[in-house]
């Protein structure tokens, strides 16, 4: 089964993030399963072109997807958003 797996971010960095660099450590695993990484940054401002490069650089060759829209939402909000749109539609 692959999972899509959420991580919510709000103003940390990629190599500042301990969930980033976990995922970075289990890449091998991770990609293996082709597993699907969503990347929810709430923080006010997006990564910078240097952070997504990092964050590039982290989880390379893995299938991952940064989102930014800058509102800040409830986590539950997100959570229902991503069942919703993501996972839903990739079990049709």
């Amino acid at each position: 089964m692959n999972l899509v797996i959420l991580v919510v971010l709000y103003q940390v960095p990629p190599q500042k993030s301990e969930t980033i660099r976990s995922l970075s450590d289990c890449a091998a695993i991770l990609k293996q399963h082709a597993h699907k990484i969503i990347l929810r940054d709430n923080s006010p401002m997006p990564y910078t072109q240097e952070q997504k490069g990092e964050l590039t650089a982290l989880l390379q060759d893995l299938d991952y997807e940064y989102r930014h829209d800058g509102c800040n939402q409830s986590l539950s909000e997100i959570y229902n958003t991503i069942i919703a749109h993501d996972i839903t539609e990739e079990q049709m």
